[in-house]
């Protein structure tokens, strides 16, 4: 939803979330038959390989934002 008042790059970045929402969403389904063509067992357990999946992509969010801010701050160690 957009507001009336709402600036254009604002709209942008709401646009920008949505197409990223919907490829992580892409993603995990992907992931997941890949998951059940192996495990087919785990086929009754969406939500579960939903949450290691989701696990593993915040992990490495957290990894990126680390490295970039030791990259950033490494002027204030020397």
């Amino acid at each position: 939803m957009v507001m009336i008042n709402q600036p254009a790059d604002q709209e942008s970045e709401e646009c920008d979330v949505n197409a990223r929402t919907y490829t992580l969403i892409g993603e995990f389904e992907d992931h997941f038959r890949e998951v059940v063509a192996r495990h087919p067992d785990l086929e009754d357990r969406r939500e579960h390989v939903f949450q290691a999946w989701a696990m593993q992509k915040i992990a490495g969010l957290q990894l990126a934002v680390e490295t970039i801010a030791e990259k950033f701050n490494a002027h204030i160690g020397s």
